[in-house]
């Protein structure tokens, strides 16, 4: 299934209203262009994610697939994600047993 078309700003907000406040250690970082979502499990840094801008364009495919890469899910997960058919807490039932 590839990665449907979604806007820029709601892929910001879904990774910060969901992967972020899943997990209390995760942190979002402020950078000069771009901000980044830094994902931690079991205490231990699992993944950076380079956080798109809030913008009311579409992303363009390569760039969802990177992030989908970046969060270590596949590009059905990742539309899940989004989609709001998979919360937070789903996502690290999914990623638990990636190492």
């Amino acid at each position: 299934m590839p990665i449907k078309d979604y806007k820029e700003s709601d892929i910001r907000n879904k990774l910060l209203g969901k992967v972020k406040k899943a997990n209390s250690e995760n942190k979002k970082v402020d950078g000069k262009k771009h901000d980044k979502l830094l994902i931690y499990k079991d205490g231990v840094l699992f993944a950076k994610v380079k956080l798109p801008n809030d913008h009311q364009r579409p992303m363009k495919h390569s760039k969802s697939s990177r992030i989908a890469s970046s969060l270590r899910l596949n590009e059905e997960d990742f539309c899940k994600l989004i989609d709001c058919t998979l919360t937070g807490q789903q996502y690290y039932q999914v990623i638990g047993s990636k190492p």
